[in-house]
């Protein structure tokens, strides 16, 4: 029986340079396996959300294996990712690793702890004729990330060619970005069965990195409607969990400190800023007016919520909306993104709780409810 491979997938050009090796080299690679964080959905320091790095698994012809961190640590959900791999029969990770001797020291202990084969075909070649080969062998990649600190800001969302090149090893930075000067998102050449196209929504900063923010094929309004769905659908299950004599309960901890009753009802409250948000914008379409107190259930305010992105476009997304603290105006997505990141941190404490109350939960009815991310 043939061996089969996974690749440590990032979505950048090192990973499909890598994959691209290990296919010539005659690897069977069925699987890429990819670590994205847990709390914001994206590749950390790439800003890529992990819908988009399905979106390059299936135009590869590669099954995904996914995990995420937090709750757990990188080194947790590695691991995670690793036993997945093991349950699928495969015998070992490719990495795209070029020079740097210690983050491929960390990779390769855990790699064969695992009972993994570790390859690395890129390892030892030059980061110059590394990027050249990318270009020339008809890949298609776009830088989507910047560091602030050692990156240039002019080569956010510039696709890698001859030009990019020069520019690159015209300053100090290490022309694959292997000191995390820069990432980048491949979207096309001979491994895709189509094209990925990539639609800007904006620019936005994490973690002192300028990130370009991007959906696919016009996606990025579905994608949004989908996570707030999916959130909605877990804050919901975890509710299921508390016995009602448990609703008035309230931990030691934390100032001030809600009841289980009192963030059930922040929850709905949240719900209903997606509600004002959108009536802001659709003010001929929508009319939240009363549902803030309504006594709906979570799915119910959802169906609201459903109701009134069905009208949202990725340009509708950019269209400021005048806010009490910001007359001038803050997007749409900005908005909608606000009051998610509320929910979620509700959410987180409303485990929280039931872990404090001895309830049985675990990390799955936090992030998944379906079998899978």
């Amino acid at each position: 029986m043939t061996k089969t491979y996974a690749l440590f997938w990032s979505g950048g050009k090192d990973s499909l340079l890598a994959l691209d090796r290990a296919q010539r080299a005659g690897l069977n690679v069925t699987h890429l396996v990819n670590v994205y964080e847990g709390n914001s959905g994206r590749v950390r320091f790439h800003g890529v959300r992990r819908a988009l790095i399905q979106a390059q698994a299936d135009e590869l012809g590669m099954k995904l294996v996914q995990a995420h961190t937090h709750p757990e640590n990188f080194e947790g959900a590695l691991a995670r990712a690793f036993s997945a791999l093991k349950e699928s029969g495969i015998g070992g990770v490719v990495f795209g690793n070029i020079h740097l001797a210690d983050i491929r020291a960390w990779y390769e202990e855990r790699t064969a702890a695992a009972g993994f084969e570790h390859v690395e075909p890129l390892w030892g070649d030059p980061p110059s004729t590394l990027v050249r080969e990318f270009v020339d062998r008809g890949h298609r990649s776009t830088i989507v990330s910047v560091n602030l600190g050692c990156g240039q800001r002019e080569w956010l969302g510039r696709e890698f060619d001859a030009g990019l090149i020069r520019d690159i090893e015209s300053t100090e930075a290490d022309p694959c970005g292997e000191r995390g000067e820069y990432h980048s998102f491949s979207h096309g050449g001979p491994l895709f069965r189509a094209p990925l196209a990539m639609d800007v929504e904006g620019k936005l900063e994490i973690e002192n990195h300028l990130i370009l923010d991007f959906g696919l094929n016009g996606k990025l309004h579905e994608a949004l409607a989908e996570k707030i769905r999916e959130q909605v659908e877990r804050a919901e299950h975890l509710l299921s969990l508390v016995p009602a004599e448990k609703l008035a309960w309230k931990p030691a901890w934390g100032s001030p400190a809600f009841t289980i009753a009192e963030l059930r009802d922040h929850l709905h409250g949240t719900l209903s800023g997606f509600l004002a948000v959108l009536c802001k914008a659709y003010p001929d379409r929508m009319n939240s007016s009363g549902l803030r107190d309504a006594p709906l259930s979570l799915r119910e305010m959802w169906t609201h919520i459903e109701a009134g992105m069905r009208h949202i476009s990725d340009q509708d997304l950019a269209r400021p909306i005048p806010t009490v603290f910001v007359p001038r105006g803050e997007t749409v997505l900005t908005l909608l993104l606000g009051n998610l990141e509320h929910f979620i941190n509700h959410k987180h404490q409303l485990f929280d709780y039931l872990k404090a109350l001895g309830i049985s939960v675990a990390t799955e009815d936090l992030y998944r409810l379906r079998g899978k991310d």
